[in-house]
């Protein structure tokens, strides 16, 4: 099969929910409606070994810590959480044979030979934090591309909601560069718009829009699921959220699902998340994900993605403002102002104190998503077909 149009976004080897959810959405959006399209596997974290790590770790003070208290302090570790690391092996396990249902390349590629992967007659780059300071440009931004076919962003997500100060230079001199420009929050555009004026930065859907939720329906697995609870999707790791949302579940008599070590990461601040929740997720894989979505009777989240769910689904929600890593919440306030449901982000402090499920009027959203997918779609065909 000769695939015309690839896609370098976050896709190999993510074991993120929303990063798997968006490679899989554009890339079946695109395959299904305009031509036929793959993800490049790239290895983002390449020569990223331990080594690199004991190299470039550093501590609060800003030195480097001894390179065998880190390797004993590792192994100690993997000891005490012996039981969560298995759990999570069965996680990941599951997220990576998803990972393999989304249509890619047979090769894996990385920064340095990149260039090979140069066989399609268009190039996109997009979405979910694919223009994150901490990535490549020369990847991600399709630096490497040369002028010849289409090259263009979609929905490129910076994971702020402004362009962070020592953003890479290369990324604005390769943006400059693609044929379309569009990005998923509107801070970002219009910051971008005043860096680029001779460009148009059009604000695009992220690619889980594209689809309807009659379309998602027809994606899930559709099991069984006898209990009533409340998902707790919560990405960062403060606990007087935490703590918040088990009260707020308390509070309405119902049971709390939850994805311990959701980040994948488990250290000392995060050791009582062996206990967390009546309904400890270990398996989920992105459908599964949204299905519990879909099924839960309420959702408590800081998640983009858990909101866009979310609202596809009607589901009543409170999105958890974030004391600290404010820019990745703004991601989140952009969506709901969109939408009309920035009265659903709420302090830890206030949904402690709630004690009823929220009525939310999800009318207006839903004109908002189909205006805005109805022109994505067209940005995406006028681009590439």
């Amino acid at each position: 099969m000769a695939f015309s149009i690839g896609i370098y976004t976050q896709y190999y080897d993510n074991y993120n929910y929303g990063g798997n959810l968006q490679a899989f959405s554009l890339q079946r959006y695109i395959d299904n409606n305009i031509g036929k399209c793959e993800q490049v596997a790239i290895d983002f974290e390449y020569k990223k070994d331990i080594f690199y790590y004991l190299n470039n770790i550093k501590n609060s003070k800003g030195k480097k810590p001894n390179a065998v208290f880190i390797a004993i302090k590792y192994i100690a570790k993997n000891t005490l959480f012996l039981d969560a690391f298995i759990r999570l092996k069965q996680r990941r396990n599951r997220i990576k044979v998803f990972n393999n249902y989304i249509l890619h390349s047979k090769n894996l590629f990385n920064v340095e030979n990149v260039t090979e992967s140069l066989n399609y007659s268009n190039y996109i780059c997009g979405s979910d934090c694919v223009w994150d300071m901490t990535n490549n440009p020369y990847c991600t931004a399709l630096g490497f591309v040369p002028d010849k076919g289409k090259k263009i962003s979609y929905a490129a997500s910076l994971g702020s909601s402004a362009i962070p100060k020592g953003w890479p230079e290369k990324f604005l001199e390769y943006v400059k560069q693609l044929d379309a420009i569009s990005v998923r929050e509107k801070s970002i555009a219009e910051e971008l718009q005043k860096l680029i004026p001779e460009k148009d930065i059009f604000v695009a859907a992220d690619p889980t829009l594209l689809f309807t939720v009659n379309e998602w329906e027809s994606f899930l697995y559709h099991k069984e699921r006898n209990e009533k609870y409340v998902l707790h999707y919560i990405l960062s790791e403060e606990h007087s959220q935490i703590q918040s949302a088990l009260k707020y579940t308390s509070n309405i008599s119902f049971k709390s699902l939850t994805f311990p070590y959701i980040q994948n990461c488990i250290n000392r601040n995060s050791f009582w998340q062996r206990n967390y929740g009546d309904i400890q997720n270990y398996s989920a894989d992105p459908l599964d994900f949204v299905e519990l979505i879909k099924n839960a009777e309420v959702v408590v989240t800081d998640s983009f993605h858990a909101v866009i769910f979310s609202t596809l689904f009607h589901k009543p929600f409170y999105v958890l403002k974030r004391e600290t890593q404010k820019d990745y919440v703004g991601r989140v306030e952009n969506f709901l102002e969109e939408i009309g449901l920035m009265s659903q982000m709420i302090s830890a402090e206030e949904l402690a104190a709630i004690d009823s499920v929220p009525e939310i009027d999800f009318s207006y959203a839903d004109k908002v998503i189909a205006e805005k997918r109805e022109a994505s779609i067209k940005f995406l065909k006028d681009n590439l077909e």
